[in-house]
């Protein structure tokens, strides 16, 4: 187990020279924590709104929307991981954050992921990964919801930022933010069309007290 560590110790003094490599022994194993509890809760996710997903019962209003945030997701992981390839251009892997910014970066991926996990068992039934709506379905504006209409894509949003800045690639932090504002804005005017046809009056109020993402910002 020594002689396995010393390895891994010689390999990462090997590297530290690259910028666009973790700083620290300590950095790498945080990080691959949160990367691994971050796939593990969309997994839960998934098999937790599958049987919901599949329903027939329910007026489906999606758009395609869930493929395209499935999409973003990957691409943005993909990005990141890339921005340290040694195959990336040298001027790329040159634009980096300083070190520091690789721990904001990986609590920044444990608040999403836990932002994300709290608003899925809020709504409980009602989250799912489509856009749809349910006769008896009432408006949850309680935990997070109070402060902010989709909590759930705060959290994805700040997850794979923090996964980005986890690497400090300038170029990739820049690519995902842009990746994820444009997809989840398409999402939620898909959702909240959706919301408004079921909600009416109820809704617009909601839309007036909250903002989409960030309280008080946005």
């Amino acid at each position: 187990m020594t002689v396995r560590f010393r390895c891994f110790e010689k390999k990462e003094v090997r590297i530290m020279g690259d910028p666009t490599k973790f700083h620290s022994l300590w950095e790498y194993y945080a990080f691959n924590v949160v990367f691994t509890c971050l796939l593990l809760s969309e997994l839960f996710i998934f098999f937790y709104t599958r049987q919901r997903d599949s329903c027939t019962q329910t007026a489906k209003r999606d758009h395609g929307t869930k493929w395209l945030l499935y999409g973003n997701f990957a691409f943005c992981l993909l990005v990141s991981i890339c921005s340290v390839s040694q195959t990336a251009p040298t001027l790329l892997r040159q634009m980096v954050f300083p070190p520091f910014v690789a721990d904001i970066g990986t609590a920044f991926t444990a608040a999403g992921i836990t932002i994300r996990l709290s608003a899925v068992l809020t709504l409980k039934k009602a989250f799912t990964l489509h856009v749809q709506t349910a006769s008896g379905q009432h408006l949850v504006r309680t935990g997070l919801y109070h402060a902010v209409r989709h909590p759930a894509y705060s959290g994805s949003i700040l997850s794979l930022l923090g996964v980005a800045l986890t690497f400090r690639n300038i170029v990739a932090v820049c690519i995902v933010l842009f990746c994820c504002l444009i997809c989840y804005s398409a999402r939620i005017r898909v959702e909240e069309k959706a919301l408004l046809a079921q909600f009416g009056a109820e809704y617009e109020g909601y839309k007036r007290s909250t903002h989409r993402l960030l309280p008080r910002i946005y």
